[in-house]
């Protein structure tokens, strides 16, 4: 669209002359202040606007993981390579699922001003699928562990505590719903008394351990996988569906993984 000068000043029409004469009544001994304030607030604005500009890059609709970092300043090489593997262990879940999706991207930082988050799984289902059903819910969650489970594979043990607790508290909320939904036991909606407390944390707990266990042999057989994604990801910072499905064609589908159909 093009820009044309519109020359309105409060409502009136004001030719180039009246400008002229305008500021020179603000510079008079009465309007020099107004104009001071006026400069400093500019620059201030700038400033804030340059600092928190709006990323181009980001699709909000497509989020699905948020990996959280506190960082004013770029990160150390370590902290990014962290960051990486978290974002690489969900995306590889993923697409061992890859049928399931319309559109799957992965975006990392190496600093954000704005949002502070440094790591992004974009994904969008499908739409004939229903992305409420028991499968879908449980490829849902297999995906939010598989960033704190690929971080424990390739770092020994250790994970960092903010994207794996955000993945956790997600994951709690998908779990209880898939329970419900499950045939062979009883999850207790509204749990009215100790007993069906204790039995509800118990089946949710049964459930972490059984897709940890999952995950655990599933980046045991695909570790090789994940390496050789680590640097060409940090060097890129972002993977399109198509690099995905490119450069995870050799996954291995390890037997208690479910499947795609």
């Amino acid at each position: 669209m093009g820009s044309s000068l519109n020359n309105e000043f409060y409502g009136h029409f004001c030719p180039v002359e009246e400008y002229i004469y305008i500021f020179g009544q603000c510079l008079s001994k009465d309007g020099y202040i107004l104009v001071a304030i006026l400069t400093i607030a500019l620059v201030f604005y700038t400033i804030f606007k340059l600092i928190h500009s709006k990323r181009k890059d980001i699709e909000p609709e497509f989020l699905s993981n948020q990996y959280s970092f506190t960082s004013y300043k770029p990160l150390e090489k370590g902290d990014l390579k962290q960051i990486t593997v978290h974002e690489l262990g969900h995306a590889l879940v993923a697409m061992n699922f890859k049928s399931l999706f319309q559109d799957l991207s992965l975006q990392i930082f190496d600093k954000d001003l704005e949002s502070l988050r440094q790591g992004y799984i974009f994904y969008q289902i499908n739409s004939e699928i229903d992305d409420k059903s028991p499968k879908i819910l449980e490829v849902k969650m297999l995906i939010l562990l598989g960033g704190m489970q690929a971080e424990k594979h390739y770092f020994d043990g250790n994970c960092l505590v903010h994207g794996c607790k955000s993945d956790l508290d997600h994951w709690f909320k998908l779990a209880r719903t898939y329970l419900r939904h499950k045939d062979d036991d009883i999850f207790y909606n509204d749990p009215e008394n100790s007993f069906e407390q204790q039995h509800n944390t118990q089946l949710l707990l049964d459930l972490k351990k059984y897709q940890i266990r999952v995950l655990s042999e599933f980046f045991n057989a695909n570790g090789a996988v994940l390496s050789k994604l680590i640097d060409s990801t940090m060097d890129k910072k972002r993977l399109s569906f198509t690099e995905l499905k490119e450069c995870t064609k050799d996954i291995v589908q390890t037997s208690n993984m479910p499947h795609e159909s």
